[in-house]
Parts: structure tokens; sequence; C-alpha cells
């Protein structure tokens, strides 16, 4: 129980820091996705304004649509 508290606690300043340092690299956007439940973050995009982010979201999105 402890391990998983400490599992939860490491991820999510991991994931902050992440945050942190990608806008101080000039990002002023940065999403993930994770499902419910899902214990990964499945995808990640980082933009400097939104037209870079819906170009993003749109090539994966377009990939995944290749794979199927």
């Amino acid at each position: 129980m402890l391990s998983d508290l400490y599992s939860k606690v490491s991820q999510s300043v991991g994931l902050k820091l992440l945050v942190l340092g990608s806008q101080l690299s000039g990002f002023r956007i940065v999403t993930m996705y994770q499902p419910e439940g899902d214990p990964y973050v499945r995808a990640m995009h980082l933009a400097i304004d939104e037209t870079q982010l819906n170009n993003s979201m749109r090539s994966y999105v377009e990939q995944l649509d290749q794979t199927y």
C-alpha cells in the first residue's frame, strides 16, 4: 500500500516537472491523454500555440488511423 502511494506521488511529481520544463523551454501548451483507470499516459502534445497543437493532434490521429 505504501509503495502504491509512493508510485502515485512520484508519477504526479514527475509529470508536473515535465510540464514545467516544457513550459520553460518555450512550449505554452502541454496536453496529455491518459484514459481513466489506465496507469500510463498514452499521448502527449507540446505546442507553442493552438494552431500547432491542432496540427500535432491531427497528425497523431491520422497516424493512428493508418495502423488500423
